[in-house]
């Protein structure tokens, strides 16, 4: 699985800030450390199959130095221990370094308990007899490190809290080398070294009689530890052609030839367990989209697919979730049960976070119950059917942002009863030989018996071809037609109305025709034809900005498909987020949306289904969907 983690940033010279000449930030990434962990970048670099990973030093450096390199962009990743993280989200540990406490060989004390080594460097014991049941009277020498070093640094959080002891120490080094040398001039003195740096050459104290070991270190039953992280922004990485490097990077840190590099170099390696972790944390966050990719439903599928991707895109530009990125698998189920099937093994292997899908009822009814058997959230944007929440075993599982058939079936039959024309008037439905089509039609019929206004003349599944539209429309006896399918098939279907002098007959299309591309293809037999479709504040500000958007990003205008999916995306964005926040599975949070989107208020009952009306009736007006309840 490939991590889709950030960072980056460059840096100008190689030994400060600035821009320089003789650096080109285009082609090489650059990586940074302090002395003590130099060894491990040269290492990667060496071992790295990119030839664009750079080492350069950064001596001195302090910790809001190196974070204000990684904001600005001044430096690509940093490896070390920094002092704080400020407001950089981008840290992952990568390797853990013990802190040993040393002296001089010839020392024989063997141990210090964590309050006398506190004592210690905060000078409150300053000769070797003041530690219990040691006869030496000589001076305790501290050899202490600069400022701006990452172990002086983690040692004074663990003694001192929130590293506020300061004191002056006698001698001061820079590195292991000079640590080494200085315990070597002054056989009472004692320092502290990493645990990679460590050599036989030095005496090792047990703290609180646990032996600095590598076991011990790595087990956590050594109490002092500094963590080794690989540093990044992950908001200029998404701006950067230097991602992919990042990420090889970091493939190579984690797997089993970077945690060996890591091993040989004397730090510790992360054990299978925090490296799944980890893999698992900065990974990207996986939503499958389910849709039929070919045959009638390719344009509305696309739309789907593109409103998804788009929302994922705005999701990540504000920081993803928790800093990790959303991305978008997709998967045809050609509208088929078995294929639908395939495409939902093909998320449960691929680790998908939740699915958005599918298109078709009787699809998404049969692939739901995979899904909740493998506690994987479902949004539909386009499922109608009541049997989608119906039933049992999917209750509290499965969720929807478009309306219901029975609500429609009952906002149709209602529509027609409301009709200026004489009554009871004959009504003709005709559907598009789906699943849907049939289960609507019926619905519709059992709406309009029940307020008995109308009668039902006729149902007729139409199979697709000029031919049959004209043979049926031909012989069509009724005041009212009634279509359930799709915009190109509708378009056609009122064509035909006004080429066999039927075009007084009243037409109103399903859900499935509230597409500008119905307009589009029946140009002027649109007109004063009517349709239901999703509810929208049409005109509105954020309803034409996403329009615009949407048009600009993909040449076309979206579908109320599309509106819907966006929606469904951004309810899973803000219930992943709450999900973090409050520490409840994700299927709680998404139980409790309350979210204001594109096709207005959102909130699901206890079955998944929206609590507001999601549906009304429009009428073709000037070529634009006009309102009407």
């Amino acid at each position: 699985m490939r991590f889709l983690v950030s960072l980056f940033l460059l840096f100008g010279t190689v030994f400060g800030l600035g821009a320089c000449s003789c650096l080109d930030q285009s082609k090489k990434f650059f990586i940074c450390a302090e002395n003590s962990d130099l060894k491990l970048v040269d290492a990667l670099v060496k071992n790295s199959k990119s030839q664009k990973l750079q080492k350069i030093t950064c001596k001195n450096w302090d910790s809001p130095k190196i974070l204000s390199a990684l904001e600005t962009g001044q430096l690509d990743a940093y490896i070390g221990s920094l002092d704080q993280a400020g407001s950089l989200k981008n840290s992952i540990l990568i390797a853990k370094d013990g802190l040993v406490i040393v002296s001089n060989k010839s020392n024989k004390q063997a141990s210090l308990t964590m309050v006398q080594l506190k004592e210690i460097f905060a000078r409150q014991k300053t000769n070797w007899s003041s530690i219990s049941g040691n006869p030496d009277e000589s001076p305790i020498v501290v050899i202490d490190q600069s400022e701006n070093s990452s172990s002086k640094i983690y040692l004074y959080q663990q003694l001192f809290a929130n590293n506020q002891m300061k004191f002056s120490a006698k001698v001061k080094v820079e590195n292991s080398a000079e640590i080494k040398n200085a315990l070597a001039k002054f056989p009472n003195a004692i320092s502290y070294i990493n645990f990679s740096e460590y050599s036989d050459s030095l005496k090792a104290f047990q703290i609180d009689s646990i032996p600095a070991t590598k076991e011990n270190v790595q087990k956590g039953y050594f109490p002092l530890f500094r963590p080794v992280k690989i540093y990044f922004n992950k908001t200029t990485l998404k701006t950067s052609s230097k991602s992919q490097d990042f990420n090889e990077l970091l493939n190579l840190i984690l797997g089993n030839k970077g945690q060996q590099l890591i091993e040989d170099l004397s730090y510790i390696p992360l054990d299978q367990a925090e490296l799944n972790n980890i893999k698992t944390n900065n990974r990207a966050i996986l939503i499958g989209v389910g849709v039929p990719l070919d045959g009638t439903y390719t344009d509305l599928s696309k739309s789907i697919i593109n409103a998804v991707k788009l929302a994922a895109e705005q999701l990540n530009e504000a920081g993803g979730i928790d800093s990790r990125d959303i991305e978008i698998i997709t998967c045809n189920d050609e509208s088929r049960v078995d294929q639908g099937l395939v495409c939902a093994q093909k998320f449960i292997d691929a680790g998908v976070t939740a699915v958005i899908g599918h298109l078709n009822s009787q699809v998404s009814i049969e692939t739901s119950k995979l899904y909740v058997e493998h506690q994987i959230p479902m949004i539909t944007a386009a499922s109608t059917h009541p049997w989608f929440t119906e039933r049992p075993g999917a209750r509290g599982f499965v969720f929807r942002t478009v309306g219901r058939d029975d609500k429609q079936a009952e906002l149709l039959a209602k529509s027609i009863s409301n009709l200026a024309i004489p009554h009871p008037a004959k009504v003709a439905i005709f559907n598009n030989s789906t699943v849907y089509g049939a289960t609507l039609s019926s619905l519709i019929e059992a709406q309009i018996i029940g307020i008995a206004k109308d009668k039902v003349t006729a149902i007729k599944a139409l199979q697709q071809g000029k031919n049959q539209y004209h043979n049926e429309v031909e012989a069509l006896d009724a005041q009212v037609l009634v279509f359930v399918g799709e915009a190109t098939d509708a378009a056609q279907l009122v064509k035909e109305l006004a080429l066999t002098n039927h075009k007084n007959i009243v037409f109103i299309g399903a859900e499935g025709i509230f597409s500008q591309r119905y307009i589009q293809e029946a140009g002027l037999r649109a007109e004063g034809t009517y349709v239901t479709g999703t509810i929208l504040e049409l005109g509105s500000k954020q309803l034409e900005d996403f329009e615009n958007l949407y048009l600009e990003k993909f040449k076309t205008k979206p579908t109320a498909f599309a509106l819907n999916a966006f929606d469904a995306m951004m309810i899973l964005g803000q219930a992943l987020k709450n999900s973090q926040t409050e520490n409840i599975p994700l299927i709680d949070s998404i139980k409790k949306t309350n979210y204001s989107g594109i096709t207005g208020q959102i909130m699901f009952n206890s079955i998944g289904d929206p609590i507001q009306p999601r549906m009304c009736l429009y009428q073709v007006k000037n070529a634009k969907f006009i309102k009407l309840n």
